[in-house]
């Protein structure tokens, strides 16, 4: 898709699909861990 928005003279490539989103790794560190606590949370509840 890159090289067709560049072949568009007009098209403003620096704009990025949703499809492509960066996410940076600190973000992608507090979702683990967001999502392990929540785990750890629901088991702990299922054995007691």
């Amino acid at each position: 898709m890159g090289a067709l928005r560049r072949a568009a003279g007009d098209h403003d490539v620096s704009v990025r699909p949703r499809s492509h989103q960066v996410v940076a790794p600190a973000e992608k560190l507090a979702v683990y861990r967001r999502k392990a606590a929540a785990a750890l949370v629901a088991a702990q509840r299922k054995e007691g």
